[in-house]
């Protein structure tokens, strides 16, 4: 062995080690690696997402989306409490459920609001007015959005944003706010008149009494 090949395979000792030690990390960092997450379609909902709802006259807020139905048959069932609460002010968390478009003859409402397109408006059979609440079913998910009407009998409705993935429609309920309420017929051929609440009547009545005392004091002075 000459001169030159016994340097060159001096070398080639001296590069193996760290060769394999360099493979060996790699090997290493492969195997610490994490494996990608799965990829994941399913659209994140926001009730905010119905433009149309969100920006129509009298609009407030929206709570959602929630998991279940809002089949309206009791308070438990629906779970509703909690998400109607959440838009706390004037609303109480005092509510509730007046009727469904898919009640007998379409309930409250003048027929039951289901497109194809996902667009249509709410037609009510009779004015609303005051606070309440339209609950937008899809699937198995619903949200929530609070009105504060006059006299008015139409509202926009679009259910995007209502559940993940814009699954069809089901229904929409209707829900009014105790104190803030229209009368049994509102909704159903009625004029829309809000029941006052009770700190109404007490300011009607000190009013009244002011008016019988400002009223015997000028027959006294006369």
């Amino acid at each position: 062995m000459n001169f030159k090949s016994a340097a060159l395979l001096a070398a080639m000792l001296l590069v193996s080690p760290s060769v394999a030690m360099a493979d060996k990390d790699k090997d290493k960092e492969k195997d610490n690696k994490q494996p990608p997450a799965p990829s994941n379609n399913t659209q994140t909902a926001s009730c905010a997402d119905a433009t149309q709802m969100v920006s129509f006259t009298g609009y407030l807020g929206c709570q959602g989306p929630f998991s279940g139905n809002i089949n309206g048959n009791n308070t438990g069932e629906v779970g509703a409490t909690g998400a109607l609460n959440g838009f706390g002010g004037s609303w109480l968390g005092n509510w509730q459920l007046v009727g469904k478009s898919d009640d007998g003859n379409d309930g409250w409402f003048n027929s039951d609001p289901y497109t194809a397109s996902g667009n249509d408006f709410i037609d009510f059979e009779g004015q609303l007015t005051g606070l309440f609440v339209i609950g937008v079913k899809q699937a198995n998910f619903h949200s929530f959005y609070l009105y504060n009407w006059t006299n008015q009998t139409k509202a926009a409705l679009n259910w995007q944003g209502t559940a993940p993935g814009n699954p069809g429609y089901s229904h929409v309920n209707l829900y009014t706010a105790t104190g803030e309420q229209c009368v049994r017929d509102c909704g159903g051929g009625g004029t829309g008149t809000v029941v006052p609440e009770p700190s109404t009547y007490a300011l009607m009545g000190a009013g009244l009494l002011g008016l019988g005392f400002v009223s015997r004091r000028r027959k006294r002075v006369s």
